[in-house]
């Protein structure tokens, strides 16, 4: 069998060139190997700088005050980092930014290297039941993977730990600082040019892989490796990596379960069904069968905000043993009656990106535009290709948009045409046919790089996902989307009779 090789797409074009690619890994090789494939360990005692970091702020002082804490030692922290890039000097800590499960931390030190802290959030770090260490691990894997074996920018990995009770006192993979502007920054004119940027390297995510299965990417762990030293072997090779149970990026909608499949999948319908049954299982033995036990409002509690002006009606009463059954038993209805794609291609491992927003890409400069990295790894996944298919969330709909229409033809899971009423005066109206204008230039551009992006493929594979985020963000999920479910699982068995 011959090895397997990144192809790089045609009409590739400016952005990350073999030559880049090349320059990269050449860069890589300053910094020791050892700390992508172990957790990072350091005695803060020992430390050459800590007797000198009093004056580094705690992190109550430096946060934003209506941020969670996430309860760090961030002299500990400038520690961390000093170690991992063997640097001697005093750094200067600073927040920096934060996302919806992370927030980030700055280290600077006197020669110009910036090292970016990202720490998950306290319920970031739960439930219990899901080994946060398998997550980071797999992050760091992923971008690893993706960075020398695709083609595919994202900011160096220099050193992670997983652990609570690390010095630092929380886990935090520490990385490169990543330089650039964010893509929707440019110029409605030059938007075009973004979108042509950014279909290049959707079309890197979405090539086949040297998988058999779906799910997370880990580091291999084989004897033969371990004989060798991983350090020693060259980040592009492919062996030097496998795919694994997949696991959720941190926090999210509510698990019973946990967020970590048991064992990596063949199939995405078994995926699905395996994570009801997992769901189901720990459910039943939290809060027994009786339907009418009420869950508990700290069980709950993550998904109300989010979605509580859009379902009003499901903050009117408790939820009920009742309602998560029936819920499970909506998904799997629909689980086993939504139509697949007939085309083998489409069935293609591929890295799938999971939260696809101009947010987490940073392009170098408004002329360029070249992509310097893809900057959040939580949800990569390895899986069919036709969940790829997924178009850049700043296109995928308008604020304003009737509810029904975003939620069966609109948003990033239908990708359909508008199916509104036509408003010349309507600012809404002009709003939706300029994005959809965008969405059929892009399209036209993955096609251009992949002829498996035919123009009803995103149509066709809008509910499937749909589907999958539904099932792998856990019951709060399944019990907002349940009327779609029940929905779906009808027209389904009408096609299925028809037929």
């Amino acid at each position: 069998m011959r090895p397997w090789r990144l192809k790089i797409p045609r009409n590739s074009g400016s952005g990350t060139s073999s030559k880049h690619i090349s320059s990269m890994r050449t860069r890589e090789f300053h910094l020791s190997r050892d700390l992508l494939f172990r957790e990072h360990t350091f005695e803060i005692d020992k430390s050459p700088i800590y007797s000198l970091t009093k004056s580094i702020p705690p992190e109550k002082d430096m946060r934003p005050k209506a941020l969670d804490a996430v309860h760090i030692d961030t002299q500990a922290l400038a520690c961390a980092a000093a170690d991992a890039v063997s640097n001697t000097s005093v750094p200067r800590v600073k927040w920096f930014a934060a996302g919806s499960w992370n927030t980030v931390y700055l280290i600077s030190f006197d020669d110009g290297t910036e090292v970016v802290a990202r720490i998950p959030y306290i319920h970031g770090r739960t439930p219990s039941s899901h080994p946060l260490s398998s997550k980071i691990s797999s992050i760091v894997a992923t971008m690893t993977f993706a960075r020398f074996c695709c083609g595919i920018p994202c900011p160096r990995v220099l050193a992670w730990n997983s652990s609570e009770s690390n010095p630092v006192g929380a886990p935090y993979i520490l990385m490169e600082k990543v330089e650039g502007i964010v893509p929707w920054e440019v110029h409605p004119t030059l938007r075009l040019t973004m979108l042509a940027e950014l279909a290049k390297y959707h079309a890197r995510f979405a090539q086949p892989l040297p998988f058999s299965r779906i799910g997370s990417i880990y580091f291999a762990r084989s004897k033969s490796l371990h004989r060798e030293g991983r350090g020693a072997r060259d980040l592009a090779d492919p062996a030097l990596y496998t795919v694994g149970p997949l696991t959720q990026g941190p926090g999210g909608y509510n698990h019973f379960a946990g967020l970590t499949s048991s064992y990596p999948a063949t199939s995405l319908r078994q995926l699905w069904f395996d994570y009801v049954a997992a769901e189901r299982t720990a459910a039943i033995r939290k809060w027994g069968t009786d339907r009418s036990t009420v869950i508990a409002q700290e069980d709950n509690e993550s998904w109300i905000d989010r979605d509580r002006f859009r379902h009003p009606d499901l903050w009117e009463s408790s939820l009920t043993m009742g309602d998560f059954l029936d819920a499970a038993a909506a998904l799997e209805d629909v689980i086993s009656l939504c139509p697949m794609p007939t085309d083998d291609r489409l069935f293609a491992p591929s890295l799938v990106i999971g939260d696809y927003a101009c947010r987490n890409i940073r392009i170098d400069n408004l002329e360029s535009m070249q992509v310097t990295s893809f900057i959040d790894w939580d949800d990569m996944a390895v899986m069919p290709f036709f969940l790829n298919t997924r178009l850049l969330e700043e296109i995928s709909g308008c604020d304003g948009a009737p509810l029904e229409w975003q939620e069966r033809h609109g948003a990033a899971y239908g990708i359909a045409d508008y199916q509104g009423p036509v408003d010349p005066n309507s600012d809404f109206y002009h709003m939706e046919m300029t994005d959809q204008g965008y969405r059929t230039f892009y399209k036209e551009q993955l096609r251009g790089y992949d002829a498996r992006f035919y123009g009803d493929l995103f149509r066709i594979c809008g509910d499937l996902r749909l589907l999958h985020s539904i099932v792998t963000n856990g019951y709060g999920r399944w019990l907002i989307w349940v009327s779609w479910l029940r929905d779906r699982a009808r027209e389904y068995a009408m096609a299925g009779l028809r037929a």
